[in-house]
């Protein structure tokens, strides 16, 4: 059964694509900071976008293994809302975590509320998410034809 999951194309392609989006997260900061910062790999938000990477290996793997196919279409459908999450509802949800942050600041209402700051970077840029989804349909291509 283990061996059977971690031999698994579909698998193989996700995590790939995964591992590679994180590192390439990490090496963006790292050249942008110069910090290098190994929590960057399990941060959302930032270039590349890892959940368009592994929804769009999963999608070509199931089309190599399936074909056009109803799982294909779940998987696209599935795909479609990931991807739209990684780029518009979390992108809002980082402005506004920006301006209720900056509220707070200048109201002094960090100790009297005893809240703490927000996470203000959790969506994507449209970049991001396209450089996502071309790592993980490039890494499942690869997988597909090589592995």
């Amino acid at each position: 059964m283990l061996l059977e999951f971690i031999t698994n194309k579909i698998m193989i392609s996700c995590l790939a694509a995964m591992l590679v989006s994180g590192i390439l997260k990490i090496l963006f900061k790292l050249k942008k900071t110069g910090k290098f910062d190994i929590y960057q790999f399990w941060q959302t938000g930032g270039m590349p976008s890892s959940h368009s990477a592994f929804v769009s290996a999963l999608t070509v793997s199931v089309f190599f293994i399936d074909g056009i196919d109803t799982i294909l279409y779940v998987t696209i459908v599935f795909a479609l809302i990931v991807i739209w999450d990684a780029f518009g509802v979390r992108q809002e949800a980082g402005k506004q975590a920006t301006i209720i942050n900056r509220i707070v600041a200048d109201l002094k209402l960090e100790k009297k509320l005893n809240i703490f700051k927000l996470k203000e970077l959790v969506g994507h840029t449209t970049t991001q998410v396209q450089v996502g989804i071309l790592i993980g349909a490039s890494i499942a291509v690869l997988v597909h034809f090589f592995v």
